[in-house]
């Protein structure tokens, strides 16, 4: 189970924070259910490696995207954690195939992803000054992947 704050989006996909929304329906009290955080995959490869040469992109913005990603990660958190994002990001574009209009956005959503899913503390303000994108914004693609990532159960 991995932590979530009181004001992080809620794991459930509402678009709402936590604390207004399942906080008080949890018996554990900000636990977050594991089916949030997508599984590593056995060995993981270098992330260039994965990017550039075994993931297939649907297009190169894509690729790009999660090459932006890594080099704006790579010395911030561990190669798993980063590499679970850009497996993630493959999954999502492949699916959800979103339109890419400013560089920043996908990127700064997938690192507040990787810090919602593994306890790292930073804020949407710190992201969206690194990737020169709104903090709604970054809600919004953040929210729109983890609920990608972790489906309504019936």
């Amino acid at each position: 189970m991995q932590k979530l704050g009181r004001n992080e989006p809620c794991y459930c996909g509402s678009g709402i924070k936590y604390k207004r929304c399942c906080l008080n329906k949890n018996a554990t009290n900000l636990a977050v259910p594991a089916a949030i955080v997508p599984e590593a995959a056995p060995a993981d490869p270098s992330i260039p490696d994965l990017i550039n040469e075994q993931l297939a992109w649907e297009n190169e913005t894509y690729q790009q995207t999660a090459m932006n990603l890594y080099e704006q990660t790579q010395d911030l958190y561990p190669a798993d954690e980063v590499g679970q994002a850009i497996r993630l990001w493959n999954d999502y574009s492949k699916a959800e195939q979103p339109v890419i209009k400013k560089a920043g956005v996908f990127p700064a959503a997938l690192e507040q992803c990787i810090c919602a899913m593994n306890g790292h503390e930073v804020t949407k303000s710190q992201l969206a000054d690194k990737y020169d994108v709104s903090v709604a914004t970054i809600t919004q693609r953040a929210n729109q992947i983890m609920s990608f990532a972790a489906p309504e159960q019936p």
